[in-house]
């Protein structure tokens, strides 16, 4: 099944919706914490999804290119770095 493709955005505190307005999800009150502090654990919350969501994509296509530019490994330090930017694109097609 697709996702989502559009970017999302947070409408009021805890609503997260699609470009068009469509809601996709709602960040829920954490009843361990007093009143104040869930309402800002939710809108961190739901900022904090909406910026994962919207950067993934980015993030998987700069992480290919990482990958890409280092056929030629020349140090132990591009090993490295080939190897965390695979295992960071396969944990995100997962």
């Amino acid at each position: 099944m697709e996702h989502t493709k559009e970017k999302l955005k947070v409408e009021g505190t805890t609503i997260i919706q699609d470009e068009t307005g469509h809601t996709i999800a709602q960040v829920w009150p954490d009843t361990r914490v007093s009143s104040a502090k869930s309402i800002a654990l939710m809108k961190a919350n739901a900022e904090h999804l909406v910026k994962c969501w919207n950067s993934h994509n980015d993030l998987l296509e700069a992480l290919e290119s990482i990958d890409k530019m280092c056929d030629c490994v020349i140090s132990d330090i591009e090993i490295r770095v080939r190897r965390l930017a695979r295992n960071a694109i396969a944990k995100a097609k997962e």
